[in-house]
């Protein structure tokens, strides 16, 4: 089992990586912002890493503004999937949590543009 997700994970990555390459080469910044938003909607490991691995990226500020579109991204996917399927009490809950990731990250990528 643990063999199977980790084959899963391993495609997923690759596809990413690709796609990633591919999406920040033809449209530059943009197409690494927009490639972060979508893909970050359900894998933020697949991203960190395609962002991580790149040397020219990975410490600018449009490796770390990717990175945060991403989170911003799976933070929204995740408090849709609790809204949509889960119980009212923990939507409640999750709000509150969900709403401070959101404002920290779109915090911190303020910040980051007056540094």
């Amino acid at each position: 089992m643990n063999f199977g997700v980790a084959i899963q994970f391993a495609l997923i990555y690759m596809a990413v990586l690709w796609l990633m390459d591919l999406a920040s080469a033809k449209y530059s910044a943009q197409g690494l912002y927009i490639g972060s938003l979508i893909f970050g909607a359900t894998d933020m490991d697949a991203i960190t890493l395609s962002i991580a691995r790149k040397p020219d990226i990975a410490d600018t500020l449009q490796g770390m503004t990717a990175v945060l579109l991403a989170t911003l991204s799976n933070t929204v996917m995740k408090f849709l999937i609790v809204v949509f399927f889960g119980d009212k009490a923990l939507r409640k809950w999750v709000a509150l949590g969900f709403s401070a990731i959101f404002l920290a990250t779109v915090l911190g990528m303020v910040v980051m543009r007056w540094i």
